[in-house]
């Protein structure tokens, strides 16, 4: 194989072999494959960032519900609250 010769290219820390006689289909082929991985990539750092706000969300409501539930508890000690359901 004398006459065949091998394009190396990298790309984000990959590293992409092709021979020379397909290496425009190759490369476009690769390029189409990078494309991809790169839109998955900020697919995912999107995700990550919407997973990270809605936990945040969570905790903030937590921490309104047990507050609620403190003021709650210190009005049924006060006796502010007369007739609940609950003793």
């Amino acid at each position: 194989m004398e006459g065949a010769k091998m394009a190396v290219e990298v790309y984000n820390g990959t590293m992409i072999a092709s021979k020379n006689s397909n290496q425009d289909q190759t490369r476009t082929l690769d390029s189409k494959t990078l494309r991809r991985l790169a839109q998955n990539r900020e697919a995912a750092r999107k995700s990550r960032l919407r997973k990270k706000a809605y936990v945040q969300q969570l905790e903030t409501c937590r921490v309104k519900l047990n507050q609620l539930e403190q003021d709650l508890q210190r009005a049924r000690q006060q006796g502010v609250i007369l007739g609940g359901a609950y003793p």
